[in-house]
């Protein structure tokens, strides 16, 4: 056994203090990974400080912080969960989060270099539009075309939060010039919705036309998810616009989501006279409206099918024995 203990021995010190947090064993346990040089169990003792709010041990975190930001502790690990445990603590030092913000760890890799600390920036960013620092406009402006997917999803994230005009026109801008990876666009149409609801439906619903099936379903499912009452109708026109089986199968969830009973009423008539792939998907969207007035009506509408794959999805969804 070696003198000072394994990692695994250590890690099992800091989950014992863990089950009394605040006592002074505890404490000094938890200061000891956090200012030790293992990323691993620093991390562990940072989350553990943050859930238990351990806010004695604030100035120690932000100590390690600084440390590990002077070297390459591998992926970020400790210094993103001490961000994060900083976050959580509401520590607002926005020096201390610009510096995380703006760091950039380069890794080697398989044929070259990486990037490793996209997610220590989006955390960074987060924390910043959550205390209110004044020019976090400008940073999340440059943020969202960062090089890493990781650090644009949180800048979008970010902008979603501050919930202000300005960072509604950054996300439209950002909607419009695309993205190498669909689900940051989509990330922004969903922004754009919780922000401004009723101004951005038309702006979301333009993307339901794209090219890209994964940034038009994430249009649709904003739009669901809004419930707002014209969202049936634009979905209900894209769908009845559309050739494509695949388009319209992707717009059964998004049309549930709306939760209208125009929405219901519409889906149990795809499942009685609809294709039986798009059927199917349709009992499997109407998921949203389970419960003991709309399961006999949705149980009675599949069984009007005599098809496999529409009984199959009837069970599956609802987890009952079709008899078939």
């Amino acid at each position: 056994m070696a003198r000072k203990g394994t990692f695994e021995q250590k890690l099992a010190q800091l989950r014992r203090a863990e089950q009394d947090p605040f006592s002074a064993k505890s404490i000094a346990a938890f200061r000891k990974a956090l200012l030790g040089a293992n990323k691993a169990l620093a991390a562990a003792a940072a989350a553990i400080v943050a859930q238990y709010a351990v806010t004695d041990l604030i100035p120690d975190l932000v100590a390690s912080f600084d440390r590990f930001l002077g070297r390459q502790d591998k992926g970020c690990l400790a210094k993103t969960a001490l961000v994060e445990a900083l976050d959580r603590l509401e520590h607002y030092e926005p020096e201390l989060f610009l510096r995380g913000l703006h760091h950039v760890q380069m890794e080697p890799v398989y044929g070259g270099r990486v990037d490793t600390a996209a997610n220590l920036r989006a955390n960074c960013a987060l924390a910043l539009a959550r205390f209110g620092y004044p020019d976090v406009l400008f940073e999340l402006a440059t943020l969202v075309m960062d090089p890493q997917v990781e650090a644009r999803r949180g800048a979008v994230k970010a902008l979603t939060h501050l919930a202000r005009d300005e960072s509604e026109l950054l996300l439209r801008v950002k909607a419009l010039a695309g993205d190498a990876e669909p689900d940051v666009t989509g990330e922004c149409l969903h922004g754009l919705i919780q922000i401004a609801p009723e101004r951005s439906l038309p702006f979301v619903a333009r993307f339901l036309g794209g090219p890209d099936l994964f940034v038009a379903e994430a249009a649709a499912i904003a739009l669901g998810e809004s419930r707002l009452p014209e969202a049936f109708g634009v979905l209900h026109s894209h769908w009845e616009d559309s050739i494509d089986p695949a388009f319209k199968e992707m717009l059964a969830l998004p049309i549930a989501l709306t939760r209208c009973d125009e929405a219901l009423a519409f889906l149990l008539d795809v499942v009685e006279t609809a294709h039986r792939d798009t059927a199917a998907a349709a009992v499997r969207a109407l998921k949203v409206f389970d419960d003991d007035a709309c399961r006999p009506r949705i149980r009675a509408a599949a069984d009007t099918r005599d098809e496999p794959a529409v009984r199959r999805a009837y069970a599956e969804a609802f987890q009952a024995d079709t008899g078939s």
